[in-house]
């Protein structure tokens, strides 16, 4: 963004939307008949770009350093399934121990 100030650009986060902003301005230093070519265009300029799901908003930062504007997105957290332990509001039962099933039964008839 040569020729910008930090104050020319706005970026903005809204409803998963990442949007830089901003205006450039005619250079008033310079009269008007003084060009012969202009290369860069004035006036106002955005570009929207849809954020990855997961995305922090709050953990998004910016810096513009001599007319380069750098954005950093940390990653989204991985998506990893759980395990939901499940409980319940019936009191604990007591364990009961069960044979290994190998014994015999008689029965007797009268």
């Amino acid at each position: 963004m040569p020729g910008l100030d930090r104050g020319d650009v706005d970026v903005a986060v809204n409803e998963g939307m990442l949007t830089i902003s901003g205006e450039r301005k005619v250079d008033a230093d310079v009269p008007e008949d003084a060009w012969v070519r202009r290369e860069r265009a004035v006036g106002g300029f955005e570009r929207s770009f849809s954020l990855p799901e997961g995305t922090d908003p709050s953990a998004i930062s910016a810096s513009f350093d001599r007319g380069l504007l750098e954005l950093h997105l940390p990653h989204p957290p991985e998506r990893r399934p759980r395990k939901i332990e499940i409980t319940s509001s019936e009191p604990a039962q007591d364990a009961v121990e069960v044979g290994s099933g190998t014994g015999t039964q008689s029965s007797s008839s009268s």
